[in-house]
């Protein structure tokens, strides 16, 4: 599958975001929770350092609000395993 050349709506992130995890997981086994997004100065992504208990995790979620504001994000999809 080839990533999309241009991100400019919320089906071409949705895309990025699948070739990403079937990359990720076909290639290591494992993914780290990623924030795509589509902000004022383009398209960018957004990863946690670590994620080794539950305030990792929370911490993760307020940061990628706070991304998404920073940047004026007019998209937003977040790829993780489950």
């Amino acid at each position: 599958m080839k990533a999309p050349a241009l991100l400019k709506t919320l089906d071409d992130l949705m895309n990025q975001a699948r070739h990403y995890a079937e990359f990720c997981l076909r290639k290591s086994g494992t993914m780290a929770p990623t924030l795509f997004l589509i902000g004022a100065d383009g398209p960018m992504m957004f990863m946690p350092d670590q994620m080794t208990d539950e305030s990792d995790k929370d911490n993760f979620a307020n940061a990628a609000r706070l991304v998404c504001i920073a940047h004026n994000a007019s998209a937003c999809v977040m790829a993780l395993e489950a």
